[in-house]
C-alpha cells in the first residue's frame, strides 16, 4: 500500500537546491520546451561523473564494461553490473514525520541493493521491474529483469514480492523467486557461495605437489 498524504503538510523543494541543474534550468527559463527536451535527449548517453547527484525520473544505464553504485539519502546502496538499467521512480522524504518513500525500477539486467533498516511506520523502499515489485525495510538482495522474467534473490533478511504493483508473498534469506507473464511465483534455494579461501588453498597445494 502506498503512503497517503491526506492531512499531511507536503514541502516541495526545487531540484536546483539539491542537484547541479543550473545549465538545464537556464535553458528551461530562456528557451522553449523543445530546446530543453533536446538538451536532455543529447545527454542521455553521457557518462555520469563520480559523485554526481541523481534525482526522480533519472535513468542510469551500464554498458558492456560498465559498473555503477548509487547511494541514496538514507545510506542505502544499489549497484548495477554490466548491461543493466535502473530508473529512479520516486525519491521522497517527509521532513516532519521523518518518513521516506523510495521507488526504483530495474528495466533490464540486475541490481544488488543493501537497504539501511527502516523502522516500522517510517517509510517504504521498493524495487520493481516491469513484471513485479519487491518491498523491504532493511536487507540485502538482488532484483533482475530480462526476457519477460522478473527475479529476486535474497542474501540477507526477508523481501516482500508480488506480481504487478502490490507485494503479496515473501522470500527469505537464501532463497530466490521468479515471476513471469502468468504472475505465478516460483521459489528455490540459492546455490551456496563458493569457498574462495578453500579453492585458493587447493590451487596452492596442487602447485606444491607438482614441484
Amino acid at each position: 500500500m502506498g503512503i497517503s498524504l491526506d492531512g499531511k503538510l507536503v514541502v516541495a523543494i526545487s531540484s536546483r537546491a539539491l542537484f547541479d541543474f543550473e545549465e538545464e534550468n537556464e535553458v528551461f527559463e530562456q528557451a522553449d520546451d523543445t530546446a530543453y527536451m533536446r538538451l536532455q535527449l543529447e545527454r542521455m548517453d553521457q557518462p555520469a561523473r563520480p559523485g554526481v547527484a541523481l534525482g526522480r525520473g533519472w535513468t542510469l544505464t551500464t554498458g558492456a564494461n560498465g559498473f555503477a553504485t548509487i547511494e541514496l539519502p538514507n545510506g542505502s546502496r544499489t549497484s548495477l553490473p554490466t548491461r543493466s538499467r535502473l530508473t529512479i521512480r520516486q525519491l521522497r522524504r517527509f521532513v516532519l514525520r521523518q518518513i521516506i518513500d523510495y521507488d526504483l525500477e530495474v528495466g533490464d539486467g540486475k541490481a544488488e541493493t543493501q537497504v539501511t533498516p527502516i523502522p516500522a511506520g517510517k517509510g517504504e523502499f521498493r524495487i520493481r521491474t516491469p513484471r513485479a515489485v519487491s518491498a523491504v525495510r532493511g536487507t540485502q538482495f538482488r532484483v533482475g529483469y530480462g526476457e519477460g522474467m522478473s527475479s529476486t534473490e535474497v542474501l540477507d533478511g526477508k523481501v516482500a514480492i508480488g506480481y504487478g504493483s502490490e507485494p503479496n508473498d515473501a522470500v527469505s534469506k537464501g532463497f530466490g523467486a521468479c515471476i513471469g507473464d502468468s504472475g505465478k511465483v516460483s521459489k528455490e534455494a540459492l546455490l551456496p557461495a563458493p569457498d574462495v579461501l578453500r579453492a585458493a588453498r587447493a590451487v596452492r597445494s596442487a602447485g606444491h605437489a607438482g614441484t
